[in-house]
This record gives C-alpha cells, sequence and structure tokens, in this order.
C-alpha cells in the first residue's frame, strides 16, 4: 500500500455509459518513483491506463486534432506560446513527441515545464521536428507549461 509520500497525483475518472453500457469509474494513480507493487487493489498505474486510452482506435484517431483544438485555444490566453503549445498545434502526445526528437516523454515534459534547460543540440532538434523558426522556439522556452 502507498504511502502519501508515494502518491504524485490520484484521479478517479469516469467514462459515460448509455442505455446498452453502464457508467465505468477508473481509479487511477501516479506513483513516484512508478510499481506495481505499491499499486492499491482497483487502482491503474497512470502510464498503463494512459497506454490503453491510445490503445483505442476510435479515441486514438481522434487525439490529434483534440491536441490541435486545445493548443488554438491556448492561444488566446495572453500568457504567450508555450512548447506545449508548439507541439499539440502538430497534434503529438508528449510520447510522439520525444519519440520524433530521440528522447524520453518524461524530458518532454521536464522540457515543457522549464525544469530542464535544452543543450544547443537540442534546441536544434526541437525546432527541425516543430518546424518553427530559431526564435518562435526561444520565445516558447521563455514560458512554461502551467496553463
Amino acid at each position: 500500500m502507498p504511502t502519501s509520500g508515494d502518491i504524485n497525483k490520484e484521479w478517479h475518472l469516469t467514462q459515460t455509459g448509455s442505455e446498452e453500457q453502464p457508467s465505468i469509474t477508473t481509479n487511477v494513480i501516479q506513483l513516484k518513483p512508478p510499481s506495481a507493487d505499491l499499486l492499491p487493489e482497483g487502482f491503474v498505474q497512470l502510464s498503463d491506463f494512459l497506454d490503453q486510452f491510445d490503445a483505442e482506435p476510435e479515441i486514438a484517431e481522434r487525439l490529434p486534432a483534440a491536441r490541435q483544438e486545445l493548443a488554438a485555444a491556448s492561444i488566446h490566453t495572453g500568457k504567450g506560446q508555450t512548447l506545449r503549445d508548439l507541439r499539440l498545434a502538430k497534434g503529438w502526445s508528449q510520447a510522439e513527441f520525444a519519440t520524433l526528437i530521440g528522447t524520453s516523454q518524461a524530458r518532454v515534459s521536464r522540457l515543457e515545464a522549464r525544469r530542464e534547460k535544452p543543450s544547443e543540440d537540442t534546441i536544434r532538434e526541437l525546432a527541425i521536428s516543430l518546424d518553427v523558426d530559431f526564435n518562435t522556439l526561444m520565445n516558447a522556452l521563455k514560458h512554461a507549461d502551467n496553463k
């Protein structure tokens, strides 16, 4: 059983049902560090839940457009475009973007939150992958992903 120090985040997600199919509630937990041994009964690790979610063909087909809509909506916040916005405008998840630039999803998360400073090589790879000029990328890197 995890202690409060082991839990990063916890969610109780409900998928609304229909007449044919009842509603389903999934208990999702993000542990630090991830460990199947610490999962309480009835919970799934966040990464496993997201993998299952992405594996649904109908959902996976709609995700890129939903990400693009999210990026377009965030432009109107007045906080400046972020690395996250640039990624979402391409319709990519953090994991997809990580694969494109040859790194991990966790590193993309750190870059988006400005918890890690990118090297010159990483900046070059980001600009090429996102198909943006240097100034656009540098401005996006100045803004933390706290939307």
